[in-house]
């Protein structure tokens, strides 16, 4: 039997979510139906606008032609045939039920608490799970590669250890600060009469994810994390030194001295120029640190949220005038 999820993923991170007649008509017989059946699709309004039947070329507003007797007729104007008569059932149309997804998908993973709906039409916490002994939350989010992602990508960091579920694998790479693990139901959900779940394939990503955390030796950091950075540093002084750490840090991310100068100049409002940066990275021990560094990766997360870095000492320092 089809798989009907084929047809419905991909659907699940369109905007409108709406599907048209002239896309279920090439379906195989059936899986409309069956996802009808299961709540997945739910019928809406039909379409006011419809692609020309003949010609295929143009999308068309639909216009009515009441009888005197027998059922109203729809038409189109075509510019090749004047006029062209549409079926009824040609302006039928369809609309994603994301929540009626999630709901199922969390109840067949066996879930704790019930989905909630965080960001309107954009993430839901699905439920809790315990894994490793640890309890995270698992979060289903659609749109992570629209204009507007940030703040869905925002919303799941402040979910707790998040699994994040997507409709389908993301081919582009998306900047997370700390990225969380990540389930697609392309790669581990089929649905036949109903959803089932592929657990060997769930537990392989989830325990990879441990690996990858470990194997990954430099976190470098993007411009908006050393922008807060930054701010967080100078926020409430007059006059500051910026600490060896945050220079190495901008280095890493600018890639060259010169860079990087450039970059602090331009946060913290005072002329920085690549030679204190160059000094800074050699007092952490020079460029080949920056590559070796296998504490990078919690230098990242903490003087992101910190104040001290992992030697406890302050990360900024107020100018004395000595």
């Amino acid at each position: 039997m089809t798989d009907a999820l084929l047809f419905l993923l991909p659907l699940v991170d369109t905007e409108s979510l709406l599907l048209r007649n002239d896309h279920t008509c090439r379906w195989p017989e059936g899986v409309l139906q069956r996802l009808l059946d299961a709540g997945f699709l739910q019928v809406t309004n039909d379409a006011a606008t419809i692609r020309c039947p003949e010609c295929g070329e143009h999308t068309e507003e639909v216009y009515c032609h009441d009888g005197d007797a027998g059922p109203p007729r729809f038409y189109i104007h075509c510019p090749v045939t004047w006029r062209v008569e549409i079926a009824p059932d040609a302006r039928r149309q369809w609309r994603v039920s994301v929540q009626h997804l999630v709901e199922t998908v969390s109840q067949t993973i066996n879930l704790k608490g019930a989905p909630k709906e965080l960001l309107a039409g954009r993430l839901w916490r699905m439920g809790r799970t315990l894994w490793n002994g640890t309890s995270r939350d698992v979060v289903f989010a659609r749109g992570l590669l629209w204009d507007d992602s940030q703040q869905v990508r925002s919303a799941i960091a402040r979910c707790s250890r998040p699994i994040l579920v997507t409709s389908r694998q993301l081919k582009t790479k998306i900047p997370w600060r700390t990225a969380p693990a990540a389930l697609s139901l392309d790669l581990i959900a089929s649905m036949a009469d109903r959803i089932t779940l592929d657990v060997d394939e769930i537990i392989a990503v989830l325990g990879d994810e441990s690996s990858n955390r470990e194997a990954s030796a430099i976190e470098v950091p993007t411009a908006e994390d050393l922008k807060l950075l930054v701010r967080r540093q100078i926020k409430a002084e007059q006059k500051t030194e910026l600490t060896d750490e945050v220079y190495m840090q901008a280095y890493r991310q600018e890639g060259s001295m010169r860079k990087a100068a450039k970059f602090l100049t331009k946060q913290t409002g005072q002329l920085i120029n690549k030679d204190k940066v160059q000094r800074a990275v050699d007092r952490l021990g020079g460029i080949n640190a920056c590559v070796d560094d296998q504490d990078s990766n919690s230098i990242v997360r903490g003087v992101a949220s910190q104040c001290r870095d992992s030697r406890g000492n302050l990360l900024i320092k107020e100018i004395t005038g000595n």
